[in-house]
């Protein structure tokens, strides 16, 4: 069972790294930072969504706000296990699973 769930995640985890480079390569995105790699009380802009546009997934992220060139602030991470990640965006908390915060690319805004 335990080799069974890390082989799924493991795949996951690959099929995810590809798709991050397709969309890295298709929209010209200089790094590779998704929200699952952020550090709380610093300011991020979403860059892409490696999500298919037609997914229930994508539209709900889209509708939450998390849409290329939005601004948002990591407000905190769930200490030890990393989620879910809490972010400030467009005026309201949204809180994240890590699966979710995989699937959208950001860069870090410097002040």
């Amino acid at each position: 069972m335990q080799g069974d769930i890390a082989e799924i995640e493991a795949s996951a985890r690959l099929r995810f790294q590809q798709q991050s480079l397709l969309l890295t390569e298709a929209f010209d995105i200089p790094n590779n930072m998704t929200l699952a790699d952020v550090t709380p009380v610093r300011s991020y802009r979403i860059l892409a969504l490696s999500v298919t546009e037609e997914s229930v997934m994508a539209t709900r992220l889209r509708q939450l706000g998390f849409v290329p060139g939005m601004q948002f602030v990591c407000e905190a991470v769930a200490p030890l296990i990393k989620n879910p990640y809490l972010v400030r965006i467009r005026g309201i908390n949204v809180a994240l699973s890590r699966h979710e915060a995989l699937m959208i690319n950001i860069e870090e805004i410097r002040l």
